[in-house]
């Protein structure tokens, strides 16, 4: 059970809403809506799921508190109304809980759990956190996550269903979004390692399009992913893939450039790592990592080895190796993208292509 918070904890966590509420009132009217193209017919399909399309207008911003208590504590306190407020978005996209099943689970981290199962005779995924991950900044960065999952519409951004809390058991705040049967990227091509040719091409050529696609939904919303990556796209057996986990993804205040590292150090540009200001071009230089497993089927730098000898770089080896420019991932020849790529790949921000220029070079290649 959640301990009761003292009476001190208690006016200081109101104090924070207090706070949020008036920065929602000030921005609430700020709708970032993506329609790059029309949704595929797969994503909401059923009428159960139809009326989500229909709020994302209305959603608040993104909520950034690093306190925050859980779900069932907050919709139980009817004395604050601040409290109440800040829920409004989530009661507005939530599902019955009686008729939600989770099945098998899929993967597990310290932090949080994912798996699949069944809402109302629909096979959905179901991203929920750990019991001790329900209060603090891990909460935190899971309510952000789903804010910007609220007000994102796209046909390559994973689409989200809605929320379920209050669950025979479990008073968890679960986020129901849709199922992608083929898993992700990263095992796509572990899986398809031994047979890389130039057949694959084609199907990875499809990805990465879309992928890019999701990143140019993003931008023109001024919002940063900030872990791109092979393994945040799920692929589904219609040949779609769509980018997940947006659980460091922030906006852009175009007056304070971002500078709090994120994300994973493989795939980070050298200006995260280097601790400096950075903005939408970051993943643009994530991206060019993800062509570079797309030809290669494994992690960067995972076959890259210091001198005179056969052990892999560690961590500290390859962030020194970005940061001082000094360490390059390698394409094999005649690798379709390998110039497209290193042009995603200059230590430079400033110096890679937009998401747009991106995707109509990607598309001039099929």
């Amino acid at each position: 059970m959640t301990p009761t918070p003292s009476p001190n904890s208690a006016l200081e966590w109101i104090g924070y809403i207090v706070l949020i509420v008036g920065v929602l009132f000030l921005v609430g009217s700020v709708v970032y809506v993506c329609r790059y193209k029309k949704p595929n017919a797969n994503n909401l399909q059923h009428s159960h799921f139809m009326w989500a399309e229909t709020i994302k207008s209305a959603v608040s911003p993104v909520y950034k508190s690093s306190s925050v208590t859980p779900v069932e504590d907050i919709l139980t306190d009817e004395g604050s109304h601040a409290q109440a407020s800040v829920m409004d978005a989530f009661s507005l996209w939530k599902l019955e809980p009686h008729l939600l099943t989770l099945t098998t689970l899929l993967s597990e981290s310290d932090d949080k759990q994912v798996w699949r199962g069944v809402y109302d005779d629909e096979v959905v995924a179901v991203k929920k956190l750990q019991r001790h991950a329900t209060t603090g900044p891990t909460w935190a960065k899971f309510v952000n996550e789903i804010h910007l999952m609220m007000r994102l519409d796209s046909p390559n951004i994973i689409a989200m269903y809605g929320l379920v809390w209050s669950v025979p058991d479990d008073g968890n705040l679960h986020l129901v979004f849709e199922f992608m049967d083929r898993g992700n990227l990263s095992d796509y091509l572990t899986h398809t390692r031994t047979s890389r040719n130039v057949d694959l091409w084609t199907e990875k050529l499809r990805y990465a399009i879309q992928l890019i696609e999701a990143l140019v939904c993003l931008h023109e919303a001024s919002i940063i992913h900030r872990d791109v990556k092979s393994k945040h796209v799920l692929l589904h057996s219609s040949g779609d893939a769509k980018l997940t986990d947006f659980g460091w993804s922030r906006e852009m205040d175009v007056q304070v450039l971002l500078t709090q590292g994120a994300g994973s150090f493989r795939w980070s540009a050298p200006e995260i790592l280097e601790g400096n200001q950075y903005t939408v071009a970051a993943d643009i230089y994530s991206f060019g990592m993800v062509c570079y497993e797309l030809d290669a089927h494994h992690i960067p730098y995972a076959t890259t080895y210091r001198p005179k000898t056969v052990k892999p770089l560690n961590e500290f080896e390859i962030i020194q190796g970005v940061r001082t420019h000094q360490l390059h991932v390698e394409f094999e020849v005649g690798c379709p993208v390998a110039d497209l790529a290193n042009r995603c790949l200059q230590h430079n921000p400033t110096d890679r292509p937009s998401a747009a220029q991106v995707m109509q070079w990607l598309l001039d290649l099929q």
